[in-house]
């Protein structure tokens, strides 16, 4: 049997011997179950507001009944009796909402002046609030544009015209890369591959700093860099093609490219792996910079802020981690038909990380073998 044979089959036989490295299995999927799980429901609805109609006018009880027909919102079980009331729920968190509809609401817009509606909303949660803004700015635009139709139909317009009129720009909306704009369908991918992330830097310790017995060399620890490598790609495609299809979210792409990104990724993180291994002196510091820079990389991946506004530092951090490469891919090849040609910003991407991590696994070797302090440190 050759050592690299050798070393596949022992590293195998340790993660699934090891009861510590089956719990690491365990904790990681349930990890990724658990925020796959919280985005199931995909859109926020029902969100709870009240309606403080001080109009009570036909215009102004339509508005109010549009309001509450739409999926977005629900209005509270007990409507305020106040404004200063509903402003206490708001701050307590009981309502996501408070929609004012002052008087003479409806007696301003016949007059041919602005019907002003009072909107405030929780921001606390920007998705909470962005989605009440967004729930009442769509209702009341309908709303305006149904007046200034009537208003033209009542002075001879015809319907055609009169719409034509009322609404001029028709908005036709696409999503590329998020077809439904859905929160979740964004964040939950996001999620899992970085747990997946996460856990395969801490598993390339396994073979750099086994808890038992010596680490192995040569082309033994190649061999075991490849049974990592087939264990952490084969629990990413369960998790592509099992746990996020299960979420309603299923590749565009063929399986040959998504197999070939995760591989790419998971390869660039045993490579960061083994090159911090090497160029940081303590196993133990090197470790924890490993664990820092894993724990740091949704952050620094562009998926929650764009990395652009990111300070110069951050964003040059950004750029030599393997996640935020990996980040761009996945969202293209998760939600559209994408070619190998396709991801080639990505793929660039990641040959410049090898590049680098190569040239510091290799400037780590060479410290340890000609600077004494570096091989006793």
């Amino acid at each position: 049997m050759s050592s690299f044979t050798h070393g596949f089959t022992a590293e195998l036989r340790l993660l699934v011997s090891e009861r510590r490295y089956r719990l690491m299995v365990v904790l990681f999927l349930g990890a990724a179950l658990l925020c796959a799980e919280t985005y199931h429901e995909r859109v926020v609805r029902e969100l709870p507001v009240a309606v403080i109609d001080l109009d009570e006018s036909r215009l102004s009880r339509l508005a109010r009944l549009w309001l509450e027909a739409t999926p977005e919102l629900t209005t509270a079980a007990v409507t305020p009796g106040s404004i200063d009331e509903a402003r206490a729920d708001l701050v307590a968190g009981r309502l996501a909402g408070v929609i004012i509809i002052p008087s003479r609401f409806s007696a301003r817009i016949k007059a041919g002046e602005s019907g002003e509606v009072v909107v405030a909303a929780d921001m606390s949660n920007v998705l909470v609030g962005r989605t009440v803004q967004r729930a009442v700015a769509r209702v009341l635009g309908t709303l305006g544009a149904g007046v200034t139709m009537t208003t033209l139909q009542k002075l001879g317009e015809p319907s055609h015209d009169a719409l034509a009129h009322a609404a001029p720009v028709a908005l036709a909306e696409g999503f590329p890369f998020n077809p439904e704009a859905s929160y979740a369908v964004y964040l939950a991918p996001a999620y899992v591959y970085f747990f997946l992330h996460v856990f395969a830097l801490f598993i390339a310790w396994s073979v750099l700093a086994p808890v038992s017995g010596a680490a192995p060399v040569g082309r033994a620890r190649l061999g075991a860099f490849a049974a990592v490598l087939a264990v952490t790609t084969a629990l990413g495609l369960a998790l592509t093609y099992g746990l996020l299809r299960r979420e309603g979210i299923t590749p565009a792409s063929s399986p040959l490219v998504v197999t070939a990104a995760l591989v790419a990724f998971l390869a660039l993180d045993l490579l960061l792996a083994a090159a911090l291994a090497s160029a940081v002196p303590s196993p133990l510091l090197a470790f924890q910079v490993t664990v820092l820079l894993g724990m740091l990389s949704f952050v620094l991946s562009g998926l929650t802020w764009p990395a652009d506004t990111f300070p110069a530092a951050l964003r040059a951090l950004s750029g030599i981690i393997p996640f935020t490469p990996f980040g761009r891919a996945f969202r293209a090849f998760l939600h559209e038909p994408t070619s190998f040609a396709e991801l080639a910003p990505a793929w660039l991407a990641m040959a410049a990380q090898a590049a680098l991590w190569t040239t510091v696994l290799a400037a780590g070797r060479l410290a340890r073998r000609v600077v004494p302090a570096w091989r006793h440190a």
